[in-house]
């Protein structure tokens, strides 16, 4: 692949993100199966309640149950998916990590986990909250600055304090309108980057094992092919 690292991370985020929105998609109808059809939600406990008693929550692998749910209700077009073999497998982040170095070959997942931590930076420049602190506090020194005296020549200082408070809100409603977009996005962006984080680290992981073994047969190699030569 090119060695545009900053494209090559697009894509594989592309990738997660769509995999994520896949399970939200599906998972959204698994949590509305106990109201839509009781009978076959509490069928689908029963058959799998003895696996779920021995789930580990600390545990990668799947429940029981959720594989034999999605099964259920997942469409003939989410089946087809690529992603569906990755949803019910036994360890889904390991199926995820394999599908991506299949997917994207010749990637080096290491320096993309570093860019991806370097992300974090401009995603923690945004701030909604702070933005709206500074409004507030701005009205709350303008409030308190201003001296009654000076205020009670030009309007009743009541009205004053209305009037401020009025303008504090109207200023605040304005960001929420104008930054409501963009907190939503960076919202989006945060969740998408935890996420990935998880599987480009795992990935990063097991390709380091790989790497290690690849280097001991090398190593092995090496060492019989000059005691080949030696003899």
């Amino acid at each position: 692949m090119d060695d545009n690292i900053e494209q090559q991370y697009d894509e594989v985020i592309r990738y997660i993100s769509a995999y994520r929105a896949y399970v939200l998609r599906i998972n959204s109808r698994l949590l509305q199966l106990p109201i839509r059809k009781p009978r076959k939600y509490l069928s689908l406990l029963r058959e799998t309640w003895s696996a779920w008693r021995e789930t580990n929550l600390l545990s990668g692998k799947n429940i029981g149950f959720n594989r034999v749910a999605w099964s259920e209700i997942a469409t003939n077009g989410e089946k087809s998916s690529k992603y569906f073999p990755i949803l019910v497998s036994d360890y889904p982040l390991h199926e995820l990590s394999l599908s991506l170095v299949a997917h994207f070959a010749g990637v080096d997942f290491e320096k993309l986990n570093k860019l991806h931590e370097l992300k974090k930076n401009s995603l923690s420049r945004f701030r909604m909250k702070h933005t709206l602190g500074i409004v507030l506090g701005g009205a709350t020194i303008l409030l308190k600055s201003i001296p009654e005296s000076v205020v009670s020549r030009l309007i009743d200082y009541r009205r004053f304090e209305l009037v401020t408070f009025l303008i504090a809100c109207a200023a605040i409603l304005y960001l929420l309108i104008v930054l409501l977009t963009f907190w939503w996005k960076f919202s989006q962006a945060l969740t998408i980057h935890t996420y990935a984080e998880q599987v480009l680290e795992y990935t990063c992981i097991r390709q380091a094992k790989n790497d290690d073994q690849a280097r001991t047969i090398d190593r092995q190699l090496s060492v019989s092919s000059a005691q080949s030569v030696a003899s």
